[in-house]
């Protein structure tokens, strides 16, 4: 078998080679500057840029959310989402019929929540051969705090939906399957969902700042969250958006009835990385199964990117040791 190594591929591994010799061969000396990981505990993020594909509503919109580390046992955590462009309303939709969003307001209760000493990964350079990066990072011995906590607050969900069969009833009472037979045009809805979420938190916050003779000063400071929640809504209501041929249709129709089948369990899977800095970059990415109507699939993916603010509010903070 005949191996061909092209001159782009000798250069590569040339310089693969000549990194690991240098890393290996070279130990980086280096100062520890500053070292605070307390240094701020107010976060508040702006993500302009948020979509959300909720199997029967995408949307794209706006995130803002306030983390605040009250004192060492407690935090307090606000979220709320707007979409300004949503799926889930028809092309004839009534004007005035909001747009998907959700809100949720709630606290954590650190059960740990501690300095320690870990390693800290510090990069000390890149470089770019062609489709490669080639990076050079040493692990310094530094203070992070770890948070470990347990969460849970108010949750609200608003999610438009169109298409999907629902049942209805008449003034009279007459249970049937919702169509517009005049029009023909599609049957929207608003499903509103009330509730509460409780899960965990798990929180590792980085403020280092070194010293080198060759790499000059590096820095890694950045916030990384993962969190698991339970959703329970057992407050689900049922609202239908008729267009303006829909209106004398639709008229007496009632759709928040027992026939149309709730989900009231749900769960989500989240993952938040910060930098943690006075204005920084952040990005949230969320999964799960959302409570709802029974009869759609209740999967949904979340991504987020934006910036943070972040300060020290001493108001009844007492540092965590």
């Amino acid at each position: 078998m005949k191996t061909t190594i092209t001159l782009k591929k000798a250069l590569l591994i040339g310089a693969v080679v000549l990194t690991s010799v240098k890393s290996f061969a070279q130990s980086v000396s280096y100062t520890i500057e500053e070292n605070n990981p307390d240094r701020r505990n107010l976060m508040v993020y702006l993500n302009p840029f948020n979509v959300q594909a909720y199997m029967p509503d995408i949307n794209i919109g706006v995130d803002g959310q306030i983390n605040y580390l009250l004192n060492k046992r407690f935090q307090v955590d606000v979220d709320f989402r707007k979409a300004w462009t949503d799926s889930g309303i028809g092309i004839f939709a009534p004007k005035g019929v909001s747009k998907a969003s959700q809100f949720q307001a709630g606290g954590c209760f650190n059960i740990t929540n501690k300095l320690k000493t870990i390693r800290n990964k510090v990069i000390l350079s890149s470089t770019r051969i062609g489709r490669y990066t080639l990076t050079s990072s040493i692990n310094v011995q530094a203070e992070a705090r770890r948070i470990f906590a347990v969460r849970g607050g108010f949750q609200y969900f608003h999610n438009n939906q169109k298409g999907a069969a629902i049942s209805a009833k008449d003034s009279k009472g007459n249970l049937y399957v919702l169509h517009d037979d005049v029009t023909f045009e599609t049957v929207s809805y608003v499903v509103k969902s009330y509730g509460l979420y409780a899960g965990l938190d798990f929180k590792t916050i980085r403020d280092l700042v070194i010293s080198t003779s060759e790499y000059g000063t590096k820095r890694t400071k950045k916030i990384s969250n993962v969190y698991m929640d339970l959703l329970f809504t057992p407050g689900i209501v049922y609202k239908l958006t008729p267009t303006p041929n829909q209106a004398s249709t639709f008229k007496n129709v009632d759709i928040n009835i027992s026939e149309n089948t709730r989900r009231t369990i749900g769960w989500r899977l989240g993952w938040q990385y910060v930098f943690n800095t006075a204005v920084g970059f952040n990005m949230k990415t969320e999964v799960g199964q959302m409570p709802g109507p029974a009869n759609v699939s209740p999967w949904f993916l979340t991504f987020g990117i934006g910036v943070n603010f972040g300060a020290k509010i001493k108001l009844f903070d007492k540092k965590a040791s």
